[in-house]
């Protein structure tokens, strides 16, 4: 995991933004979510969003490719994807960008279509 560094520039955005500053926590009352489905379907992957302010925890794929990822503050994300491929023994990485998350709604991105 990347270590973070908190400044005093990052306190102002931490305080000015989605987080209960009681337990240094996303509120899950005024997040979003991204789902999706990756095909064609690797044989393993990890996801997760993050932006300038923020990074989400890693979600795990189900196993029919679909994943969500939740308690993500209002913002705009970019998806990483780390996954290994129905046909390769080697993790390969796959970026979504420019992803808008809105408060109490679910982001569909439907089919990502990941290079084997």
């Amino acid at each position: 995991s990347p270590v973070f560094n908190a400044s005093k520039q990052d306190a102002n955005i931490v305080k000015n933004s989605n987080v209960d500053n009681s337990s240094g926590r996303v509120n899950p009352a005024n997040s979003g979510s991204i789902t999706g489905s990756l095909t064609p379907v690797p044989l393993k992957a990890v996801i997760k969003a993050y932006n300038d302010h923020f990074e989400s925890e890693e979600e795990v794929m189900s196993s029919d490719g679909s994943f969500k990822i939740s308690n993500l503050p209002p913002d705009g994300y970019n998806l990483l994807i780390n996954y290994v491929p129905a046909n390769g023994p080697d993790y390969l990485t796959f970026q979504v960008y420019k992803i808008t998350v809105v408060a109490n709604q679910e982001t569909k991105l439907g089919y990502i279509i990941l290079p084997e």
